[in-house]
């Protein structure tokens, strides 16, 4: 199984379709009731996921199975708010901290391939050769350049649903 994650508007959308073939699917931003529904369908390990808020708890994550495997793309903060800001989104600053601490910590680990956000379309062989395990197949590699997201609605009806634990976990300075 992998997981691709990194900051909010880092391509994940479009890496659930890029990454999905015919014997196997990338869901992005799968909704779940709490994180132990989530850790049990990471644990059943049919499907790869592509979700940005899952940096939060990728050393949970981790500790489920030696075989998952990071994607993790590394976008400019400021580059992350101003794309935010174009769909009339804000992710308050502390959120955003502790979403940077936890990809500092993820970079290092061995089972992670880190991409630079800019870099995502020169690399994409690469990617998807450590997703798969073999070259990408052209109708995938036809994706490379094409322009998927989502709209505002879509991502507020994705935070609408997180899990409560999202709001219980952690106090307005970004603690735990």
């Amino acid at each position: 199984m992998v997981i691709v994650t990194g900051y909010p508007r880092s391509r994940t959308k479009w890496f659930s379709e890029f990454l999905s073939t015919d014997t196997s699917k990338c869901l992005h931003e799968p909704i779940f009731e709490s994180y132990v529904d989530l850790f049990r369908f990471i644990k059943d390990g049919i499907f790869n996921l592509s979700d940005s808020s899952l940096i939060l708890v990728w050393e949970q994550i981790a500790q489920i199975s030696k075989d998952i495997k990071f994607v993790l793309v590394k976008r400019d903060r400021a580059e992350v708010e101003k794309s935010l800001a174009t769909i009339g989104l804000m992710i308050e600053p502390w959120a955003l901290n502790m979403a940077e601490k936890h990809i500092e910590q993820l970079e290092k680990q061995k089972n992670c391939l880190t991409i630079n956000f800019e870099d995502i379309n020169s690399r994409y062989q690469e990617i998807f050769k450590f997703v798969h395990g073999y070259n990408c197949p052209i109708q995938n590699a036809e994706l490379v350049s094409k322009n998927i997201q989502l709209s505002k609605d879509e991502i507020q009806a994705i935070i609408d649903k997180l899990p409560k634990e999202v709001n219980t976990q952690s106090n307005s300075k970004g603690e735990v």
